[in-house]
């Protein structure tokens, strides 16, 4: 009986399983559109993924740092705990994306809009606004040259 008790409790630490997809990843990085794939936990370091039709997807946890994702549709994916640190999301849509606890320090969000975006817990020390839409419609241009 004690070992079934440290047993369920070990999984129970575990956190929330990530069920990354291979198939979306390769389909995401053929330039495909992978509307509510699961790619939560995926390695997109660096990644050329302008354009993308990510919109609904799983991305939580996704390792996204430095990936391009100019003009990507992130509407209503889960971003939660992604690493876009330095990644390029210039007229990102993010509109009703779940971004809380990602690290999107030095991100370039020109552009992009995050209208009802969740960014509770979301670092974003030294990243870019400039017409940027944030979650509650303001538009950010914080970050434009001659600000």
């Amino acid at each position: 009986m004690r070992a079934a008790l440290v047993l369920i409790t070990v999984v129970g630490l575990a956190g929330p399983a990530l069920a990354l997809t291979p198939d979306h990843v390769e389909r995401v990085l053929d330039g495909k559109s992978c509307t509510g794939c699961d790619l939560g936990g995926a390695g997109f370091e660096g990644a050329n993924l302008a354009g993308a039709d990510l919109a609904s997807a799983n991305l939580m946890a996704a390792y996204m740092p430095g990936a391009d994702l100019s003009k990507a549709d992130l509407s209503d994916a889960n971003l939660s705990g992604a690493n876009l640190r330095s990644a390029n999301l210039r007229g990102a849509k993010l509109t009703g994306a779940d971004l809380s606890a990602s690290l999107l320090s030095q991100a370039d969000l020109t552009g992009a809009d995050l209208t009802n975006a969740r960014i509770t817990g979301t670092a974003m020390l030294d990243s870019v606004f400039c017409r940027t839409t944030m979650p509650d419609g303001a538009v950010n241009n914080v970050g434009c040259s001659g600000n």
